[in-house]
């Protein structure tokens, strides 16, 4: 037997035969729903949500019957929603794509390098001229210190203290340098 969900059902509240047209009805609204949007378990999902939302506004739905038309018109404008809302989220998801995209490729190849030189030259003479050495010319400890004439520990702490100021002079870069690492994994 089918259960006829009508307007006075809702009104006293008689959540058996609510729950009933729910059971005999679930699997073919969700169908219906996932033809319009090609995602069973989105359709499920908006299917609960006019189940759930016509029981709690049951006080304001201006029928006369509530029957099966009316659940199927609310899922078809769900899921028209659903799929506006889709668009607009694909579409905002490129453009920030797009322009962190250009941000990076910006930073990357005008800003963050004179933003770096600009650091380094604010650098003490010494600590300067040892971090140039280790990261530009690639020399181990050991060479700097024999180079400049300093122990190995000297050319440590320099490195050290070069990064902790370079790390506090560069913190506004730090995001864009991590997505542009990232971005070349």
């Amino acid at each position: 037997m089918t259960a006829v969900l009508t307007l006075p059902h809702l009104k006293t509240e008689d959540a058996q035969i609510f729950d009933q047209f729910f059971v005999q009805h679930y699997e073919v609204l969700c169908n219906y729903a996932f033809i319009i949007l090609g995602d069973y378990d989105e359709a499920e999902d908006l299917v609960q949500e006019v189940f759930a939302k016509i029981w709690i506004n049951k006080d304001r739905i201006p029928l006369k019957e509530t029957n099966i038309g009316y659940f199927y018109r609310s899922i078809k404008n769900g899921c028209l929603d659903l799929k506006k809302h889709h668009k607009v989220k694909a579409k905002f998801e490129s453009e920030i794509t797009k322009s962190s995209t250009s941000l990076g490729e910006l930073l990357a190849d005008f800003e963050l390098p004179l933003k770096v030189e600009e650091a380094i030259n604010k650098l003490p003479e010494q600590c300067q001229k040892i971090f140039r050495l280790s990261r530009y010319e690639g020399l181990k400890y050991k060479e700097i210190a024999q180079q400049l004439n300093i122990s190995e520990n000297t050319v440590n702490t320099q490195i050290h203290r070069a990064l902790r100021i370079l790390k506090t002079e560069l913190k506004d870069y730090l995001i864009v340098l991590i997505g542009i690492l990232l971005k070349s994994m």
